[in-house]
């Protein structure tokens, strides 16, 4: 893993902290010689009481040279919604571009831990719901 990965504390709110997370030159090579490479910048707040709101965008190319592009809007994380030990998601959206192509969205809902979510691609939805193991 190569990069600069800085995280800058920016605001406290009650008991809510807030840092500004931003990553330069992220490059991961795997061990056939292959590589990605990514730039972002995030904002989390985080609140004691048990979630963690993300927003914010990334960019960069994939293994196989193809540009992306993820915006990350409102993504809550409630550490009450666990699937094998991993905090799920419960609210926000997920949007991602491979080679402005037409986007994939995935939405988290409005806040309940249901597990449940929404993909659409080419204006097709399906909901999924995400099991335990």
């Amino acid at each position: 893993m190569q990069g600069q990965r800085v995280i800058k504390r920016v605001a406290t709110s009650g008991d809510n902290i807030k840092h500004n997370i931003t990553l330069t030159e992220g490059k991961a090579t795997w061990p056939d010689g292959t590589y990605a490479t990514r730039g972002s910048i995030f904002t989390r707040e985080v609140n004691p009481a048990g979630t963690v709101t993300l927003s914010g965008s990334a960019s960069g190319l994939t293994r196989r040279n193809k540009s992306y592009t993820t915006e990350i809007s409102d993504l809550m994380f409630n550490k009450g919604c666990i699937a094998d030990g991993i905090y799920l998601a419960v609210q926000g959206t997920k949007t991602f571009v491979v080679d402005n192509k037409n986007p994939i969205v995935l939405d988290y809902g409005t806040g309940s831990c249901d597990k449940k979510v929404t993909i659409t691609v080419n204006g097709v939805s399906k909901e999924i719901t995400i099991a335990n193991n």
